[in-house]
């Protein structure tokens, strides 16, 4: 075998299956980037103003290996992987895997042991595609918001109803707002800070970026893949929108109770630390500020 990817685990599966099916938002084409410690996926959109970068450790997995212990790309039209991906059912577990004579396709298996389940099996054709790693540099930021990935969704939905372009995020001592204006009228949304998982602003500062509302929404959409959404930001660099990806089994299990309210407990610390990312499994997105707003426009 010249690698092979194999994730038994149905609900690791579900969240493998999405997020790669989802992507086909952002851009043409993948390549998924594999060695025998974690499967490694980056690249841009087509305007170059959004990166997006998924990692997953060995441990993750239910089997990684490639032969030789060498690097392996493969490099797949997001639409055709989506349309294949479209037809696992919830219960269905992935294998992908890459045979020495079969270099031009990548095998994907979807199984279970249900037998009102029919397993399937697809051969990917696989594309010449030039993959230049960017480096991403490690960045202290002056604001960071931990919050429900569902809320974080529901707000940027709200401005997805109107014909709003950009939106504005404001992160002051004790409050965030999300606010934007059009031809339609202004909108703005407040958001406390005891409403927040975990919040840290640098002190007596305001930190206020501007960002096209089409591509937060598209990043809005992996709530899915975990229950809480980190954001961070600092004055005229991109925004980072992290999702991570936890191993355990309950990392998916939200925090409500049977009545439907919120059980998250709020962290009593005034900032949030970060964890050495190196060993994390995360997706995560870079969103550059839309340039030519007025950072003293009032709402």
């Amino acid at each position: 075998m010249n690698a092979e990817i194999v994730i038994n685990n149905v609900r690791k599966a579900n969240i493998f299956c999405e997020i790669l099916k989802k992507l086909k938002t952002f851009t043409e084409s993948i390549t998924l980037m594999v060695n025998d410690e974690r499967v490694f996926i980056q690249g841009m959109d087509a305007s170059h103003i959004t990166i997006f970068e998924l990692t997953l450790q060995k441990k993750w997995f239910t089997l990684l290996q490639v032969s030789g212990g060498e690097n392996k790309e493969f490099s797949m039209n997001t639409t055709i992987l989506s349309k294949v991906l479209a037809i696992k059912t919830e219960h269905q577990t992935l294998r992908f895997y890459n045979t020495n004579d079969t270099m031009d396709k990548l095998s994907i298996d979807m199984c279970s042991d249900n037998n009102d389940e029919y397993d399937k099996f697809f051969e990917v054709p696989l594309v010449d595609l030039d993959t230049e790693l960017m480096s991403i540099p490690h960045t202290e930021y002056d604001a960071t918001i931990q919050m429900k990935s569902k809320h974080f969704k529901t707000i940027i939905d709200g401005f997805c109803q109107f014909e709003f372009n950009d939106v504005t995020i404001e992160c002051l001592e004790n409050t965030v707002y999300f606010k934007t204006d059009s031809s339609e009228g202004t909108m703005k949304t407040q958001i406390q800070d005891e409403q927040l998982l975990t919040y840290a602003v640098i002190e007596d500062s305001q930190v206020v970026n501007h960002f096209n509302l089409n591509f937060l929404s598209k990043m809005c959409q992996f709530i899915k893949i975990s229950d809480t959404v980190l954001v961070q930001q600092s004055k005229g660099i991109p925004i980072e929108i992290r999702y991570s990806i936890e191993d355990n089994e309950n990392d998916m299990i939200p925090n409500d109770d049977v009545n439907g309210n919120d059980t998250t407990e709020k962290s009593d610390d005034d900032t949030c630390d970060e964890p050495d990312i190196s060993e994390q499994n995360y997706l995560r997105f870079y969103l550059a500020p839309s340039i030519g707003m007025d950072d003293d426009d009032e709402l």
